[in-house]
């Protein structure tokens, strides 16, 4: 597989589990939790392919990392890592959707398009 084929079935995955993960917990943030790691993990990955060589992808990866390490520590110092994190966005956007609009919702935008 090419590099691209393979950061591919990478987001299919992550999108996977952000979506199963959600069912199971009932908690709609998995992406959100993600969010600051896997755009480093992506441009690193790209890195990789070349040796880190290319001075862009290796100026993105450390800029990505950077800016991944302070999301995640904002994240996480306001809670957003312990149980029951769940983004507010979501809990309003069940609130005015069917429990099915919801799930689909969950499925598409959330954890597919995010």
């Amino acid at each position: 597989m090419s590099p691209f084929e393979v950061a591919v079935v990478g987001v299919v995955v992550a999108a996977a589990f952000c979506w199963i993960a959600a069912e199971v917990t009932g908690e709609h943030s998995w992406i959100d939790r993600l969010w600051s790691w896997l755009p480093p993990l992506y441009v690193t990955w790209f890195a990789a392919q070349t040796g880190f060589s290319d001075p862009r992808l290796l100026t993105m990866a450390i800029l990505a990392a950077l800016w991944g390490g302070r999301l995640t520590y904002n994240f996480a110092r306001k809670g957003g890592y312990r149980a029951g994190g769940e983004d507010y966005r979501w809990i309003e956007m069940r609130k005015r959707m069917s429990p099915s609009t919801f799930r689909l919702f969950n499925a598409v935008f959330i954890a597919g398009f995010q």
